[in-house]
């Protein structure tokens, strides 16, 4: 990655849980004494993907997906500025955050839910996440500045908490 590429912040990025685990995380999280880095998904690397594949239950699940922020953004107007906003795609549900006038670093602090009822196991396997910036246009359509795309089951099967927390992703320009 250069450091021309555009780039979103996600912290709490994309977290999928099924309500059972939800509550399980909170009772941990008050309940256990704080874990070092370290050893905090020592239990859960012990298993294989395929082993973690197989342990997933069907269900309803909720993925909460957090954009905070976007900087060095590619200008796509006259100014050389955007007007961006993010879209966020979850397994063919669609949610975008306000757009921000005039800039490349454009901060939004948007959280976005997506739920999920009576899913199969297989259906978190094959899902996909792709978020989007674009330039937003009043008059034309929107002009894409760059997306990225992961499966669901990355995301679930990272941590024991499902989640990717105070990382930066970089956007692919697939126009250029």
């Amino acid at each position: 990655m250069t450091d021309t590429e555009p780039k979103i912040l996600e912290e709490e990025k994309e977290e999928v849980v099924d309500d059972k685990e939800m509550e399980e995380h909170k009772e941990d999280a008050t309940e256990q004494p704080e874990e070092t880095e370290d050893d905090s998904n020592s239990d859960f690397e012990d298993y294989s993907l395929t082993e973690k594949r197989n342990n997933l239950i069907d269900g309803d699940y909720i993925v909460q997906v957090h954009i905070i922020e976007g900087r060095d953004l590619k200008g796509r107007g006259w100014n050389d500025l955007s007007d961006p906003v993010i879209s966020v795609e979850c397994m063919n549900q669609k949610q975008s955050t306000e757009i921000k006038k005039n800039c490349i670093n454009a901060v939004w602090d948007s959280v976005l839910f997506f739920e999920f009822k009576d899913l199969d196991c297989q259906q978190i396997n094959e899902g996909k996440c792709i978020i989007s910036a674009y330039d937003a246009n009043n008059f034309t359509r929107n002009v894409l500045i760059g997306l990225y795309e992961f499966d669901l089951s990355t995301i679930y099967f990272n941590n024991k908490y499902h989640e990717i927390y105070k990382q930066w992703i970089g956007l692919y320009d697939v126009s250029d």
